[in-house]
């Protein structure tokens, strides 16, 4: 099976990770003249001295003795780790989330960026074997250098191999597991009096295959393009297709962030209402910390490019996010002066059908309304009203008791209960010949079917 060159360097990064916790120390060489302790470092190197490498060191001369102190740190071995292995086929998710940046100041903003999925698949684990040489010149040096190290590790060190915060193996631990005083096995020379010490620790590490890095799909924000091309044409059964820029199959469809957007019928014409859409907040909120209001152009912008009389916006009308049958559709444009407004036209063929029969219009008992009285005509057959508030049993009204959010009708002759608010949780719509809006029940309270305040996912934008 053939596979792609990955080098991550990871090894590597694990041993560069162990050596720098022996770096820093210091020992005392003596007492100067000012009676001031002198405290000097050594080095700390990667990797073993062997006979090549130590002659080099001592400028290819017998004459020549290594300098000590110092460290080396060597990796000697690598082990399967049975025990910490978990399911090999196991992938994780992760979201990340990244701020927007303002091109002019090139600052990060308090706006949503480019958002990302990241899966990570199941590391392998090992167990790396490391070994510490310490090179000294007597014992006073051996006796600092090793005492300054020894009580740090009880029997433990943790390290960090990486910063990333989505990496899933950056934690590991050093455990020293045995310490040779002196070592004469290290290729030394025959006359140098240089004493080595050894401490071999043990290092779980985690070999990590390549993570996958696409862009995030969820349902707060969805970007698909299913066609890029231009004025082109394609062949389907022998048939022959045109898809231009205005088609819908070269749309990008999107739900973009988590704001909020409060809808506004400015026209109230039910076969063309005019509507005015605010950009909000995930918390419904006009502004910004800051106090500046929020821009549909920056917020579209990351997503795609508007397009005049073809970018749409949606509303959402049920609890069922997948189901589009319902929503209503039209044609946005953004506002010439407010730049968290959009001006919107919904299609008439796509604003949701009356499900009750008209209503005459509300009353409210509470009020003084009755028939004949406060400006609400004698009763005909077939008149049908909202109720404001409950309506208590009066003779106006033919002792008829009913709740707030009831619609009542006047039907044989005496009013009657057509819609018992208490005992409905579906939506309803129905429309108020009076105003000449159409009202939505909630099964709580009924709303203006437009007008509204809609939370993330209830509305989306067709660039």
């Amino acid at each position: 099976m053939a596979m792609d060159f990955f080098y991550d360097g990871q090894m590597r990064r694990y041993w560069m990770q162990f050596s720098r916790i022996f770096e820093g120390w210091q020992y005392e060489s003596g007492i100067g003249a000012d009676g001031v302790k002198t405290l000097r470092s050594f080095p700390v190197s990667m990797g073993n001295k062997n006979r090549q490498i130590s002659h080099l060191l001592r400028n290819n001369s017998e004459n020549a003795i290594l300098s000590t102190p110092r460290i080396t740190c060597e990796m000697t071995g690598i082990q399967l780790a049975p025990e910490r292995r978990q399911n090999p086929n196991h992938v994780s998710s992760v979201q990340v989330f990244e701020r927007a940046i303002d091109p002019a100041t090139n600052l990060y903003t308090a706006e949503l960026g480019k958002t990302y999925t990241v899966e990570r698949f199941m590391a392998v684990p090992y167990d790396m074997t490391m070994r510490v040489n310490i090179w000294t010149s007597n014992e006073m040096q051996k006796h600092q250098i090793m005492e300054q190290i020894m009580q740090i590790f009880n029997p433990t060190l943790d390290i960090q191999t990486s910063d990333n915060p989505i990496d899933w193996t950056s934690l590991t631990y050093v455990e020293m597991t045995d310490i040779s005083w002196s070592n004469r096995d290290l290729p030394i020379g025959t006359e140098d009096d240089i004493e080595v010490a050894t401490m071999t620790f043990k290092v779980p590490i985690w070999i990590t295959p390549p993570a996958k890095v696409k862009k995030q799909n969820i349902i707060e924000q969805i970007v698909t393009n299913i066609h890029s091309m231009r004025e082109s044409e394609v062949k389907v059964d022998g048939r022959e297709y045109n898809f231009s820029d205005l088609d819908l199959y070269t749309r990008v469809i999107v739900t973009p962030g988590n704001h909020q957007t409060r809808v506004e019928v400015l026209l109230d014409d039910l076969r063309r209402p005019y509507c005015e859409i605010t950009l909000l907040s995930e918390e419904g909120l006009d502004t910004k910390p800051n106090g500046d209001v929020w821009s549909w152009r920056k917020l579209l912008s990351s997503y795609g490019q508007y397009r005049k009389g073809v970018s749409q916006f949606r509303l959402k009308t049920t609890t069922d996010l997948d189901d589009s049958d319902s929503d209503i559709i039209g044609i946005f444009d953004f506002h010439p002066t407010h730049e968290n407004k959009v001006l919107w036209t919904p299609d008439y063929e796509t604003i949701p059908n009356n499900t009750l029969q008209t209503i005459n219009g509300m009353v409210s008992p509470r009020a003084g309304h009755a028939p004949g009285r406060g400006g609400v005509p004698e009763a005909e057959e077939g008149q049908r009203y909202l109720l404001a508030d409950n309506l208590p049993a009066v003779a106006e009204w033919n002792n008829l008791v009913a709740d707030e959010n009831d619609i009542i009708e006047y039907r044989d002759g005496t009013w009657q209960i057509a819609f018992d608010a208490s005992t409905k949780i579906d939506p309803e719509i129905v429309l108020n010949s009076r105003s000449g809006k159409q009202l939505r029940w909630t099964g709580e309270v009924w709303v203006d079917a437009l007008s509204a305040d809609y939370m993330p996912g209830f509305w989306r934008v067709f660039l």
